[in-house]
């Protein structure tokens, strides 16, 4: 299963991020160097459909955007004896020379990491959300073991955007709404035709 795929199409670089995995990190910065070093000045992140994956690297690929110490994400225990736990953007410099605008594309499918890394982007507005409502995923979950071979899974934090709103059963609301075409397509050339990303990039360009 692939992590990332890229392309440039004219002035406009797409990035399809699939999961955040141990290795999603030095993928993306080979895709982040790639843009750097491309005459493209805008980028779409494409969640759509990536269920997320390890905290570490949504915070990792936030870095590449928000400022060194921006908060990228808050893990809230919800009472007063636990101090929060608040993620901080490392603030990666391998775009730092470049000027450009960001859109990312989310939709129902779109959960966990993959919603921290939208939240984080969309809060601090150095991007703008296109697609549909992802999908609500903001938990932190700990395994306890249990005798005879059983366990339990606990929630124990939930995840907060950088603004303070609760992720989890709420899920991030894009500023443009897209939605994916419900309707059965009448050839392979229509298949292949993907509208929400589409009229991202045309949003992307008037703006």
């Amino acid at each position: 299963i692939p992590i990332l795929d890229y392309e440039q199409r004219e002035d406009v670089f797409v990035v399809q991020l699939f999961n955040f995995n141990e290795d999603a990190g030095v993928e993306f910065e080979k895709a982040m160097e790639a843009f750097a070093a491309s005459d493209a000045n805008k980028l779409v992140l494409d969640l759509r459909n990536n269920p997320g994956g390890y905290l570490n690297a949504s915070i990792d690929i936030s870095s590449y955007f928000l400022p060194q110490g921006e908060i990228v994400v808050t893990e809230d225990y919800g009472n007063s004896e636990t101090k929060p736990d608040v993620f901080r953007s490392f603030g990666h410099e391998t775009l730092s020379q470049k000027e450009f605008t960001t859109a990312v594309i989310i939709n129902y499918g779109s959960a966990s990491a993959s919603e921290i890394l939208a939240a984080a982007l969309q809060d601090h507005g150095v991007a703008k959300v296109y697609g549909e409502t992802s999908y609500g995923k903001g938990s932190v979950q700990e395994l306890i073991d249990m005798p005879e071979a059983t366990a339990i899974k606990v929630t124990v934090a939930k995840w907060l955007t950088p603004k303070g709103t609760h992720i989890d059963k709420e899920g991030i609301t894009p500023d443009v709404e897209i939605l994916e075409p419900k309707s059965e397509t009448d050839s392979v050339e229509d298949a292949l035709y993907d509208s929400v990303l589409e009229q991202t990039i045309n949003y992307l360009k008037q703006n």
